[in-house]
């Protein structure tokens, strides 16, 4: 069994992506570090020689393609070096030392079904997110990118990540749409990711009152552009994938998918130039109800 590792760039703290890159340079047979335009690339160069990896490959994308175009391009390099499975990291997330172990040593991984291993997530807001947490080995319907283990046949069957999709709810779609063609989510809830989010928005007192946003909530402060995509990409997943509705409403704490996504937009006022936020995210909303019957079905 061949495995390498797969860590998407975009102006990468460097001291924290070298922890990143420590706690697994020496359990898989590669690491490739695909780039998306970051501003310290030649950082990443460098550190890469001064620390004497060997086998860590640096690819620039020359700009931001987005994080599924990175990773389909990590995903292609590891097939075409003979990979059977890719562990995606992010930049800055520590994937926890012999977790790799014990996803080899798991009974999802001799399933031949399997089509994604994935760790148990810690956010940095202290919300642990785990189904049956006292069971080992859960089948899930969907995980968060970071710290899975993707088997490269489950990636070339369902056609790669929605490049289309650019940032937001890839994760999702790609777990949506592999089972869709027979394979399996599984998540270890032994192995433990620390996730790291955004930064959080300040909410005052008065705010979190008048927009009915609870004060203990992380409101994380993303770009226009990225509130646009979460939108957008929102609807497209209710769209594409209505089997995974019960799936969703548990996700996201509520019955009424489209009415939470419309009211979830008022957290914009909270944000760092809100009019902008709100503009975009209103937009994401509204190309994501008109989209095409053919971008709908993945095509």
């Amino acid at each position: 069994m061949v495995i390498t590792a797969l860590i998407v760039l975009y102006n990468p703290n460097i001291r924290l992506l070298e922890n990143v890159v420590e706690n697994v340079i020496n359990e898989v047979e590669s690491v490739i570090l695909v780039d998306n335009g970051s501003i310290n690339l030649q950082d990443v160069s460098n550190l890469v020689e001064e620390q004497g990896w060997t086998n860590v490959q640096v690819i620039s994308m020359g700009f931001n393609s987005g994080i599924a175009a990175a990773q389909n391009m990590g995903m292609s390099v590891s097939f075409k070096s003979g990979a059977d499975w890719v562990l995606t990291l992010d930049q800055d997330s520590v994937f926890p030392k012999e977790g790799l172990q014990v996803f080899q040593r798991s009974a999802a991984i001799r399933r031949k079904d399997t089509g994604i291993i994935a760790p148990a997530v810690f956010q940095e807001q202290n919300t642990y997110f785990s189904d049956e947490a006292d069971t080992e080995e859960v089948q899930v319907a969907s995980v968060i990118s970071s710290g899975n283990l993707v088997n490269l046949r489950a990636w070339k069957a369902s056609g790669g990540f929605d490049e289309w999709l650019f940032i937001d709810n890839v994760d999702n779609d790609f777990c949506f749409k592999i089972q869709r063609i027979g394979f399996k989510v599984w998540k270890i809830n032994s192995v433990v990711l620390k996730h790291r989010l955004g930064n959080k928005a300040y909410v005052s007192k008065v705010m979190a009152t008048l927009l009915h946003i609870n004060e203990s909530d992380f409101v994380t402060d993303h770009s226009a552009q990225r509130q646009y995509y979460f939108y957008r990409n929102s609807i497209v997943m209710i769209r594409r994938y209505p089997e995974q509705r019960t799936y969703l409403q548990s996700a996201w704490k509520t019955q009424h998918l489209y009415r939470s996504l419309i009211f979830s937009i008022r957290r914009n006022l909270v944000y760092t130039h809100p009019i902008s936020k709100l503009f975009m995210s209103v937009k994401g909303l509204v190309n994501g109800a008109f989209i095409s019957a053919k971008r709908l079905d993945n095509k």
